[in-house]
């Protein structure tokens, strides 16, 4: 049976589901190619086709799985990245006649992919690996050859700063991510910018800035221009005061609501994500006009979030007004802190997060769920082991997140007793 064949979707119809996403227009119109993202049930996890409409009588091609489609500003096809068991492909798909071919092999993930003008070169960024340490320089002790399968894994040592990318499960590699040249009439490669700086990348995704990374051709075909921040985040005012202010006017605004008629006031819910679970923690600490609350992967402590999340040198100086030991910063912090505020919160409160979360750390949940539990409020915590910030790994996760959210708003619906 269809999905449009019933009356209601159904918790399971989640793994049906298919979101379009990217979406890129031919320059002559007659094309849409975009990525379709859909749950895998085999792996359970997400997966990216891309897929191209003929916008004139509407056949639609699929490609297979892929992403990052882009034309070519000729119209006469597009590029687009492929991975494959040994490494990535950038492929380019013809319009007519129909079909694909190869453009460059890659042991790195390419991305920002983009077009010279005159649609004979193509730039991207990758990982360039950092050289691997000498026979001397590792740190290996002499009674490594002992080791067996049985034995727990060795330590791991790091000297970095910044050593994750939410999104990526593993502690970074070493290297930097730098702007390359396809030249498609010979298939020469080259590298165009070197040194200590990151074009691109998970490290300049920090502040989600959608242009960070992105590479623009001017139209002489002669020069790239890339909106990069080289040097270190730097120090920027911030006054927590008028940041608080800001958050208590959304507790205001459903006063407001309520005040109207026509709602239940015994039966508010709030929940939030990121952000909003941070603003979920400060609403139910200055508040007790929700039945039940559901805070997921918020920031509860801005000390230990600054100190454990994944750009522990910009978030003290972006979202702060400094690191957490300088001058009237210990007091500043902590004002911000929805944890500061445990000790009055008395709403029923499901805490929820990811254990591989970046971020915002599972152990931001864990000791807001401990300091809740403390206090006497009836509250819960789920944690989803091997996922990301936003559950975006495995498509149970979300739909078991969504279920259960559901399900304590339902237990404690301001009405029954728990």
């Amino acid at each position: 049976m269809s999905l449009t064949d019933r009356a209601a979707m159904q918790p399971q119809d989640h793994f049906e589901l298919k979101l379009p996403s990217d979406p890129q227009i031919s320059p002559d119109g007659n094309y849409v190619a975009y990525v379709r993202t859909r749950a895998d049930l085999h792996s359970e996890a997400w997966v990216n086709e891309l897929c191209v409409v003929n916008t004139r009588c509407g056949v639609h091609h699929e490609l297979g799985r892929g992403s990052q489609p882009r034309w070519s500003p000729d119209g006469l096809g597009l590029a687009f990245v492929r991975s494959s068991g040994a490494g990535f492909a950038i492929q380019r798909w013809w319009c007519e006649p129909q079909h694909c071919g190869l453009l460059v092999t890659l042991a790195e993930e390419p991305s920002n992919l983009a077009w010279s003008p005159d649609a004979m070169q193509l730039a991207f960024v990758k990982r360039v690996p950092a050289l691997p340490p000498s026979p001397a320089e590792r740190d290996v002790p002499a009674w490594e050859h002992l080791r067996t399968p049985l034995w727990g894994a060795p330590a791991v040592y790091t000297d970095k700063l910044v050593r994750r990318a939410e999104g990526i499960d593993d502690e970074l590699p070493d290297g930097h991510h730098h702007i390359f040249l396809l030249t498609l009439s010979d298939g020469a490669l080259r590298q165009l910018t070197s040194g200590p700086f990151n074009h691109g990348g998970p490290r300049v995704n920090v502040t989600k800035m959608s242009l960070a990374g992105r590479i623009s051709w001017l139209p002489d075909g002669r020069h790239i221009v890339m909106s990069m921040q080289r040097p270190a985040a730097q120090k920027g005012p911030l006054d927590p005061t008028a940041t608080i202010a800001a958050d208590i006017y959304q507790f205001e605004a459903v006063e407001a609501v309520v005040a109207r008629g026509g709602v239940d006031p015994k039966r508010h819910y709030v929940a939030g994500e990121s952000g909003g679970g941070a603003l979920t923690a400060w609403l139910i600490g200055h508040s007790k006009r929700f039945a039940s609350a559901a805070v997921v992967y918020g920031v509860l402590d801005w000390t230990s979030e600054v100190l454990t999340v994944d750009r522990p040198d910009c978030y003290p100086y972006y979202w702060l007004p400094g690191a957490p030991w300088e001058p009237g910063m210990h007091e500043a912090y902590w004002r911000r802190s929805p944890l500061s505020l445990v000790n009055q919160v008395r709403t029923p409160t499901l805490v929820l997060g990811g254990e591989r979360d970046w971020r915002t750390p599972v152990s931001q949940s864990e000791m807001y769920y401990t300091a809740l539990k403390l206090c006497g409020v009836d509250a819960a915590l789920v944690r989803y082991p091997d996922n990301n910030h936003g559950l975006e790994w495995h498509p149970s996760h979300w739909l078991d997140l969504v279920e259960r959210v559901d399900r304590w708003f339902r237990q404690y619906n301001g009405e029954n007793p728990a």
